[in-house]
C-alpha cells in the first residue's frame, strides 16, 4: 500500500539488483503484478486516509440527489434536487440533515403500483444547477511518499453512491428495508506514479508525460471535465485520434498529460528535478485523478486471429481498443549525459493494460532500466565472400544515410540492374560473383563450430532463429491484393477504409538472459506480429512498406494479459519493385520482384503495451500534435532529434537481385 508507510517502506527495502522482476501495476485489493504477470506477495489497500481528510474538512455536505422512478410499463422519469448531509461519527457515515423537498408528482409516481424507485447521491465537485452537471478540475499533484502517512493529500473529486432502492411510506420516500445502505464512493480512480532507478549510474529527470486511451481527466489545458448526472457521461475531455489506422470498436481516442519538477516552485525537499541514485527509489511521486470514459476495453478473447500454424490466437496485440497507459520521462540524463540506450523519447518507463474502475487506487511503479542491445545491431552491413576460393572477405555497402531501398540496390555488385546483362554474361569475372556461390562454401560458414574469419573478425550465416528475426525465414508479405495471402488476415476493429492486415507468428528468436554477458546467444519462444496496409502494389520502382513488432512474450493463458519482454522492438521494412529478366528452369521471363530490403528498428522497451499501428509513441511535440504513430512514416522514423538515438538501420540484398543460380 503506497499510502501506508510501513508497507511501502517494506516493499522498497528489497534489493533491486537487476531488472528481471520490476513491479508493474497494482489495483484495488489485488496483488501487485510481476513482469511475467504473476501475482507478487504485496497487496494494496483502498485509499482510506484521503477519505478521513475529506470527512475532517467536510462535517456537512451539500449533496445532490437524483431520484429515478420507473412506473410499471413506462420509461424512467428522473428528478434532480439538493439536500444537506451531516457526518455522524458514531455511524461513521453521512446522514440527511433534514427533509428533502421532493415534488409531489415524484411521490405520486413512486407510489403507483409496480413502480420502482432509486435514489443516488453526489457530493463534492463543482455543481452546475442550471445544467445538472458537475465540473471536475484536473488533479495532478506532486507528493512525498514519506509525508503521505502523516499528511494525506486532499483531492477535490466527486463522490457518488450506488442507487439505493426506496419506497413510499405514508406519502414519503423511505429506504427499502431490503436494500443496502448507499455509500459515497469516489467517481473516478487515483493513479500514483513512483520512480526507481535500476540503471548503473545516477539518473536525473524533470518530469513525465503520460499517454492513455483509458485514463482521462488530468490535462495541462486547465480544462474542466464535465459529468452529466442524467446520462452518467463525461465530456469536455482532452482527446486526440490518429489520422491513420484507428479502431471502429472504441479506444481510438488518446489523451496525454504531463507533470514536471523543473519549475523551481516545488515545496518538497530538493526543489525542481529528480535525481535518483543507482538502485534507489525517489521519495517524490505524482498523483493523478481520472476516469474511464468507456471507449477502450479490457483484455478480451473475443477478437481472434489465426496464427501461421493455423491455431486460433487471442489477438489483443493486434486489437486497437485494448485499454493502456504509458508513462515517459522528460529530459533524462544518465551520468550527466543524454542516454541513447534506451532512447527515452520512444521507450516508456512505465506501462500497463489499465482500465481504471471507480473508487479504486492504482500504483504504477516506473523504472529506469538498462536496455539490451537490439538484435539487429549484430548484423554486418553487407555480406562475406571467398575471394579466389581462398580468402574470406567482407563486401560492405553504404546507403549514405538514406532509407530508400533503391539507394542500397545501387551499391550492390550489379550496380542496381539486379542481373548482370540480363543474366547472359560470363559470371566468372563478374562483380556479381562476390557472393556465396556453392554449397561447400556455405557449409564452411555454417560448420558445427560456426563462422569464418574475416577482417571484421568471426562472421556467421544466420540460422533459422536469426532468419525469423530479420523476416526472411517467413517473410513479411508486402502485397496481399485482398485475400490472396492466407497468412495475413484483415484486422478486426480497424477502420474499414484502411484495410490493414496482420499476422501473429510464434517463433524461436535469439536473446540473452543477461544482455551484457559475452558468449553465445540463447534461443527462446516469442511472438511477433506483422502489419501492412492492404492492396499495396509493387510495380517497378514503387515503394511497399510493412511493420513488425518483435519480441513479445507468448501469453500465459488463453485469457490473460500479454506479458512483456525486455527486448521489445518495432521495425519498418521497405522494398521497391524491381522489373527484371529472370532465368529459371522453364527458361527466362520478365517480372516484378521485391528488391533490396531496408529495415529500421526501434527499441520500445519492456513497458510498451498495445500494438504499433494504433498505439501512439510519445515524442517531443507541441500540444496540437503530442505524439506520433509508426505509420506516420518519415515524419516519425526520420526525425533525427527524436528517433535517431538507438535506431538501427539495416539493408539486405534480396535473392532476386542476385545473378541466377548463384544462391540457392
Amino acid at each position: 500500500d503506497a499510502f501506508d508507510a510501513p508497507k511501502s517502506l517494506d516493499q522498497e527495502a528489497r534489493a533491486y539488483t537487476g531488472v528481471k522482476t520490476p513491479i508493474t501495476v497494482k489495483d484495488g485489493s489485488k496483488k501487485e503484478l510481476n513482469d511475467d504477470l504473476s501475482d507478487s506477495s504485496v497487496a494494496q489497500k483502498v485509499l482510506t486516509r484521503s477519505r478521513a481528510k475529506f470527512i475532517e474538512k467536510n462535517p456537512t455536505l451539500d449533496a445532490v440527489v437524483k431520484i429515478d422512478v420507473k412506473p410499471a410499463g413506462s420509461a424512467t422519469k428522473t428528478y434532480i434536487g439538493q439536500a444537506k448531509m451531516e457526518y455522524s461519527p458514531t455511524k461513521d457515515k453521512y446522514t440527511f440533515g433534514g427533509d428533502i423537498e421532493i415534488p409531489q408528482a415524484v411521490v405520486t409516481q413512486a407510489q403507483a403500483s409496480g413502480a420502482t424507485t432509486t435514489i443516488t447521491l453526489y457530493a463534492g465537485g463543482e455543481y452546475d444547477e442550471a445544467n445538472k452537471t458537475f465540473k471536475l478540475s484536473s488533479v495532478m499533484e506532486e507528493v512525498s511518499l514519506r509525508d503521505l502517512a502523516t499528511t494525506p493529500i486532499e483531492l477535490p473529486i466527486l463522490y457518488k453512491s450506488e442507487p439505493v432502492a426506496f419506497k413510499v411510506v405514508n406519502g414519503a420516500l423511505k429506504p427499502d428495508n431490503s436494500s443496502s445502505v448507499g455509500t459515497l464512493k469516489p467517481l473516478g480512480s487515483l493513479l500514483l506514479v513512483t520512480f526507481r532507478n535500476n540503471m548503473q549510474q545516477t539518473v536525473t529527470f524533470d518530469g513525465i508525460n503520460a499517454v492513455s486511451n483509458s485514463f482521462f481527466g488530468p490535462n495541462n489545458q486547465n480544462k474542466k471535465a464535465v459529468y452529466d448526472i442524467a446520462t452518467g457521461a463525461f465530456s469536455n475531455t482532452v482527446s486526440y485520434e490518429s489520422p491513420y489506422a484507428k479502431s471502429t470498436e472504441g479506444g481510438a481516442g488518446y489523451t496525454y498529460f504531463y507533470k514536471d519538477f523543473s519549475s523551481g516552485s516545488s515545496s518538497l525537499p530538493g526543489g525542481g528535478g529528480i535525481s535518483i541514485a543507482s538502485g534507489a527509489r525517489s521519495d517524490k511521486a505524482l498523483v493523478f485523478w481520472g476516469f474511464h470514459t468507456g471507449g477502450s476495453a479490457k483484455v478480451s478473447t473475443s477478437n481472434k486471429l489465426k496464427a501461421v500454424t493455423g491455431a486460433s490466437m487471442e489477438a489483443d496485440i493486434l486489437t486497437p481498443s485494448t485499454s493502456l497507459l504509458h508513462v515517459y520521462a522528460q529530459k533524462v540524463t544518465v551520468g550527466g549525459l543524454t542516454p541513447s540506450r534506451p532512447n527515452y523519447s520512444i521507450a516508456p518507463i512505465g506501462g500497463a493494460n489499465l482500465t481504471p474502475e471507480n473508487g479504486k487506487a492504482y500504483t504504477l511503479n516506473c523504472e529506469f532500466y538498462e536496455q539490451p542491445r537490439q538484435m539487429l545491431g549484430y548484423f554486418a552491413k553487407g555480406y562475406i565472400y571467398k575471394e579466389n576460393n581462398a580468402t574470406w572477405k567482407d563486401y560492405n555497402f553504404d546507403g549514405g544515410g538514406s532509407n530508400d531501398p533503391n539507394e542500397y540496390l545501387k551499391k550492390s555488385p550489379s550496380g542496381g540492374s539486379g542481373y548482370r546483362n540480363n543474366g547472359k554474361t560470363d559470371r566468372k569475372s563478374s562483380a556479381d560473383n562476390f557472393l556465396l556461390v556453392n554449397s561447400m562454401q556455405a557449409n564452411e560458414v555454417r560448420a558445427a563450430n560456426g563462422g569464418v574469419t574475416t577482417t571484421k573478425g568471426q562472421m556467421y550465416l544466420p540460422n533459422e532463429s536469426w532468419l525469423n528475426l530479420i523476416g526472411l525465414n517467413r517473410p513479411i508479405a508486402f502485397v496481399s491484393n485482398g485475400n490472396s495471402n492466407g497468412r495475413l488476415k484483415t484486422l478486426a476493429g480497424f477502420s474499414s477504409s484502411l484495410h490493414y492486415r496482420g499476422q501473429i507468428v510464434p517463433a524461436q528468436l535469439p536473446y540473452k538472459d543477461d544482455p551484457t554477458a559475452s558468449g553465445s546467444f540463447q534461443y527462446k519462444g516469442f511472438v511477433y506480429a506483422d502489419y501492412h496496409k492492404d492492396y499495396q502494389t509493387l510495380t517497378s520502382g514503387q515503394l511497399a512498406v510493412a511493420y513488425r513488432q518483435l519480441y513479445m512474450e507468448p501469453r500465459n493463458s488463453t485469457t490473460g494479459y500479454q506479458p512483456r519482454s525486455k527486448y521489445q522492438t518495432i521495425m519498418r521494412v521497405m522494398t521497391t519493385g524491381l522489373y527484371t529478366l529472370v532465368e529459371n528452369e522453364g527458361g527466362e521471363d520478365y517480372g516484378t520482384f521485391p528488391s533490396t530490403l531496408t529495415m529500421e528498428s526501434l527499441y520500445v522497451g519492456k513497458y510498451f503495451v498495445g500494438n504499433v499501428m494504433t498505439t501512439p509513441l510519445y515524442v517531443t511535440r507541441g500540444a496540437s500534435q503530442p505524439f506520433l504513430y509508426a505509420e506516420d512514416g518519415d515524419n516519425f522514423w526520420r526525425n533525427n532529434l527524436e528517433v535517431s538515438r538507438d535506431r538501427v538501420d539495416r539493408a539486405l540484398l534480396n535473392v532476386p537481385t542476385f545473378d541466377y543460380n548463384q544462391i540457392g
